[in-house]
């Protein structure tokens, strides 16, 4: 029976039954503002949830959500909440008035919350989620921290399913992005970025030709690009992924965004690598290569034997 914070303004504490009279607190309040999402005049107490007692809701597009239901109160619950934020929160209302989303996402008829917080000046009507990353309606898209900066919202569209792993991050369980356009611009988005917004691909001029590949990879009818950017002298037409740090258009090879001078294309080969439990494959994880004449990490020439000495130092069969 785990021991965790719940949240709750003053009346919905007297409703609960939690508190009787305002003098009788043993509670503190704080006032956190965090980009859109907003909790204010709010009060917390430490006190045990046994999650035996309460039903996890299911979404409406049949996943498990974060959120919970007791007798008709709902609770956002979740174990991942950063240091500043409180595990878990008490939506106002009756489980009846919402609308469960995916994991993170709820509505009402007037409101919309992410993690069980409001999110600021954003009306439910038309909301909508698009993938993991992007969600909103035709007056502004969000992506999961906060404002995604689209020119045109109503004529925004994602290309791709926005689970695509970010490229320094594991393939099972990190973090995660995707390409997105509207009418005018291109849009690529990163979990692991430390903004809100989505930035522009400024090199896409047609984002109707944008087609997204993996590991923050894109492409369009004149240009490759790599977490949004362009990755110069790379030919589309002929672009592949070998894995997620090297690429090829049959002329060059390249890591992430550099081209590696010097190198025999029809000898190249990735070379296995250590693997994490999070990602096992040691092709596709790899920064080692070769070709006939060298050995490269992270794009620049090693020797052999440093390349052994990595195998050996963490005992990779």
């Amino acid at each position: 029976m785990p021991q965790e914070t719940i949240c709750y303004n003053f009346e919905q504490a007297i409703e609960l039954g939690f508190i009787t009279e305002k003098s009788e607190i043993r509670l503190f309040e704080f006032k956190l503002s965090i980009g859109i999402f907003e909790i204010s005049e709010t009060f917390c107490e430490k006190f045990e949830i046994d999650f035996n007692e309460y039903s996890r809701l299911i979404a409406i597009n049949d996943e498990p959500s974060n959120y919970y239901k007791s007798d008709d109160v709902i609770f956002y619950y979740s174990p991942y909440s950063r240091a500043f934020e409180e595990a878990t929160v008490i939506l106002k209302g009756k489980q009846s008035d919402y609308k469960i989303l995916n994991e993170y996402y709820a509505i009402n008829d007037q409101k919309v919350y992410y993690n069980g917080r409001l999110v600021r000046g954003f009306s439910s009507k038309g909301f909508k989620i698009f993938n993991r990353l992007f969600a909103g309606n035709n007056n502004k898209i969000l992506t999961r921290y906060g404002n995604a900066k689209i020119e045109n919202p109503k004529a925004f569209k994602v290309i791709d399913n926005g689970l695509m792993p970010s490229l320094f991050t594991y393939e099972l369980g990190g973090y995660r992005c995707g390409y997105a356009v509207d009418n005018q611009f291109a849009y690529y988005f990163d979990e692991s970025n430390s903004t809100q917004h989505a930035i522009k691909v400024k090199a896409c001029k047609n984002p109707k030709s944008l087609k997204s590949l993996s590991f923050g990879y894109a492409k369009d009818d004149t240009n490759v690009y790599l977490e949004g950017k362009k990755i110069t002298k790379a030919k589309p037409e002929t672009f592949e992924i070998t894995n997620r740090n090297y690429s090829t258009d049959g002329k060059k090879i390249f890591f992430h965004r550099d081209a590696i001078e010097s190198i025999d294309l029809k000898s190249f080969e990735i070379l296995p690598t250590i693997s994490h439990q999070n990602s096992p494959d040691k092709i596709l994880n790899s920064l080692w290569a070769k070709d006939k004449n060298n050995y490269f990490k992270y794009g620049y020439l090693k020797t052999k034997e440093k390349y052994e000495k990595h195998l050996k130092s963490y005992k990779t069969e």
